[in-house]
């Protein structure tokens, strides 16, 4: 039995998984807010009491880099090890790897329902893909082709510099690099990001915020799931789309570069819990215009395919898969 988890800043995913059953079966699977505990070793005693399922083997994608069997969540003070969680709950093995690099694993279980097309291109059945995924953070990650099948391998790209490629991105930067700083793609391309932006024109660009949404955005923790709601809303709110509109534009830069430095042939892959609320908002031909806005080689990223991940759990079925590969 096989306990796998897909471990975030906002939300802790954990199943249990048999190997007759399969990645996408799960005996059980519950979803933990993160941040209610202080650490990962609580969520699992909690999720393990209440399954009442017996579990020998654990594999969890992380947000963060897995160095020697240890990792520290990027966005929570949370740290631990393949070997502490393995004496603590009396486990044979643990595999620890990133969560994007579980993304990965997850891909070949993905049917076209778990995925929504924003460039069919040319994809190259052995090109490399990539991943790039913002969530409370910015994930990224890429598959090489390996024995007929994909490798995929952990990167942390999200937290390479913000390059501005307009006039206005330029001002967002100047903006940011006086609050912070060291200003990474990921502060204007995630769930903070979004946060990031709003303030942006709320502060710099002066755009007017609603009297209703100044008295919710008071009332929550988390701005980012307001801030989308009124972009998509019937009550929808110039503010909130015009950080929606920002948001998507540096996402498909950042997509574009990605695919670049990894000549990913064989398609971007585009995950996080941000975008599959954003589906319809999103504009394929703008978005493609773009990511593809890159000097000579604006024709090549035309034939990469873009697609967009829609399953919220398919990083725990990834890590699942790897899981049960791994011990089976």
């Amino acid at each position: 039995m096989l306990l796998a988890g897909d471990v975030g800043g906002t939300k802790t995913r954990l199943g249990i998984f048999s190997p007759e059953k399969g990645p996408l079966a799960p005996l059980a699977e519950t979803v933990f807010p993160s941040q209610n505990y202080p650490d990962l070793e609580t969520i699992v005693e909690e999720f393990l009491y209440a399954s009442g399922c017996p579990v020998d083997t654990t594999s969890l994608g992380v947000a963060g880099p897995v160095r020697k069997g240890t990792v520290k969540v990027t966005n929570l003070p949370w740290k631990f090890s393949a070997v502490g969680l393995r004496r603590r709950f009396d486990l044979k093995k643990v595999i620890l790897l990133n969560d994007l690099q579980a993304l990965g694993h997850a891909l070949p279980l993905l049917d076209e329902s778990h995925l929504h097309t924003v460039n069919r291109g040319r994809p190259d059945p052995t090109g490399s893909r990539a991943f790039i995924a913002p969530g409370t953070g910015l994930g990224m990650a890429y598959a090489v082709s390996a024995n007929e099948g994909y490798l995929p391998l952990a990167s942390e790209g999200g937290h390479t510099g913000f390059a501005p490629a307009t006039e206005r991105q330029q001002r967002l930067l100047s903006f940011l690099q006086m609050k912070m700083e060291i200003v990474s793609i990921e502060e204007v391309c995630s769930g903070r990001g979004i946060s990031n932006i709003y303030r942006f024109l709320k502060e710099a660009e002066k755009i007017t915020e609603p009297a209703w949404l100044a008295r919710k955005l008071l009332e929550t923790k988390d701005p980012t799931p307001v801030i989308v709601q009124a972009a998509l809303g019937k009550r929808s709110c110039p503010l909130c789309r015009e950080t929606v509109n920002i948001f998507l534009e540096i996402l498909a830069q950042a997509a574009g570069d990605l695919a670049l430095t990894l000549l990913a042939t064989g398609g971007v892959y585009v995950g996080g819990g941000i975008v599959p609320r954003l589906r319809k908002y999103i504009d394929a031909s703008s978005f493609m215009n773009v990511l593809s806005r890159k000097e000579s080689m604006s024709g090549l990223l035309r034939t990469i395919p873009v697609k967009l991940i829609l399953n919220e759990r398919a990083t725990l079925i990834g890590a699942a898969r790897y899981g049960l590969e791994m011990v089976v």
